[in-house]
């Protein structure tokens, strides 16, 4: 869990700005990062789910890339 150590900065009474240290700020922003790319994850497998799949194998066969079996005594 990220423990920040924020400094607020109060303008009529009210936390109005915050101060972090750069270690802090570039953990959140991670944090953020992450968080979107796990909701276009969610978002993308929504989308595709009921299509057609087809597995690495079966799509290497269809664009000939799969090796030939060796000939015994080669």
């Amino acid at each position: 869990m990220l423990k920040l150590k924020p400094i607020f900065l109060k303008k009529n009474g009210k936390a109005e700005f915050v101060i972090l240290t750069a270690r802090d700020f570039s953990s959140i922003e991670e944090l953020i990062e992450d968080a979107g790319l796990s909701r276009i994850m969610k978002e993308s497998r929504t989308r595709q789910a009921g299509l057609p799949r087809t597995s690495l194998q079966q799509m290497k066969r269809e664009l000939g890339m799969t090796k030939k079996p060796r000939k015994a005594g080669a």
